[in-house]
């Protein structure tokens, strides 16, 4: 049984905190641009196995919002946390990436 906090589980609770911790805008956050993000997750070319593992997310749900034969504009909030969690680490990444090949 995985641990909960407030309702989610451990691992979206510290997803939530990391968000909060590391970009200011996402204390408000708006559903259509989570789910826009979560779309820009869903199209990288982060292979779907580590998205999964690294979201807490089962793999054929990850694949089944990926495939579009689940919609993410109905996922449960929760699961928009998780991708938007993913999506700052992507954005994050590019931004480091951007900044070391200015240097």
């Amino acid at each position: 049984m995985k641990k909960m906090i407030h309702g989610v589980t451990f691992g979206v609770f510290l997803c939530i905190m990391w968000c909060m911790d590391n970009h200011d805008e996402i204390a408000q956050f708006n559903r259509d641009e989570l789910v826009q993000h979560a779309r820009y997750v869903l199209n990288s070319d982060i292979k779907g196995v580590t998205l999964a593992k690294e979201m807490e997310m089962n793999l054929k749900q990850f694949y089944g919002y990926k495939k579009g034969s689940r919609k993410i504009e109905n996922a449960y909030y929760d699961t928009l946390i998780k991708f938007e969690c993913a999506y700052q680490k992507i954005r994050n990444q590019q931004i480091q990436t951007q900044k070391g090949s200015k240097k």
